[in-house]
This record gives C-alpha cells, structure tokens and sequence, in this order.
C-alpha cells in the first residue's frame, strides 16, 4: 500500500515542480543523471525479477512481511521520481496550463496526485493485492 502512496507522492512532487516552472529536465546534466539512475533502477529490478522464484515457499512469505514500510516507501518514490517520462508528461502538460491562476494550478496538481494513487490502487485490487495480502497473513 505504501508503494502505491510513495508513487503518488513522487508525481506530487514533479507536479509541483513542474507547475512552478521548475522545469529540471531543461537542465541537461539533471536529466541524464535522472536517466542513467532510472536505469540502473530498472536494472536492479530486473535482476530481483529473474531472481525471484515463481512459487512462495514458507521462509519466502516471512521474509517478505518482514518488508519495512519505509522500504517499501523508498522503492515507490525511486520508481515514481527515477521515471523520466512522468517528468516529460508533467512538464508538457504544465506548459498546456501556463495562463491558469495559481488557484488552479493547486486543483489541477491535486486532482492529478488523486488521479494517480487511485488508479495505483485500482490496478493493486483488481490484479489480486488484498487475496495475497489475505493469503500472506494466513500463512504467516
């Protein structure tokens, strides 16, 4: 769940930096340490991907409840802030609005950080999340 939190908070954070013209990825030093992270982000992921095993076995589901929720926070914000593409989107879509009063610009970062956590959450329910969560605790 916290993930999901730490992804929305990340967009929250490049919304606000884009609605207030803090446009990082101009800079092009910033977007290629931004890149090369996001890579190397990927990268890891990937390689916790391969490595994983298919079928949970006992000691697997302790290890994985015993995940910290800070840890689970950090990995959300990496993926949501190491992502350059919600940069660009944010970025675009906040020279789209250039003329809105600061008034709206709030709303708009607001109704877009909403947007995200409850899409995250969405796609958390409907691909099984409170079954395994169930399913984890019960064998725990």
């Amino acid at each position: 769940m916290e993930q999901f939190l730490a992804v929305a908070l990340a967009n929250g954070l490049i919304i606000a930096a884009a609605f207030s013209g803090m446009a990082l990825i101009t800079n092009d030093a910033v977007l290629h340490v931004i890149q090369a992270t996001g890579g190397i982000f990927l990268v890891h992921i990937g390689i916790v991907f391969l490595r994983s095993r298919t079928a949970l076995d006992p000691a697997e589901v302790h290890r994985a409840a015993r995940t910290t929720w800070t840890r689970n926070l950090g990995l959300g914000l990496a993926s949501g802030l190491l992502n350059p593409k919600n940069a660009l989107f944010y970025v675009s879509l906040a020279s789209a609005v250039t003329t809105a009063s600061p008034a709206a610009l709030v709303l708009y970062g607001g109704w877009m950080f909403t947007l995200v956590l409850v899409w995250d959450l969405f796609v958390a329910m409907a691909l099984g999340f409170r079954r395994a969560d169930r399913r984890q605790r019960d064998e725990g």
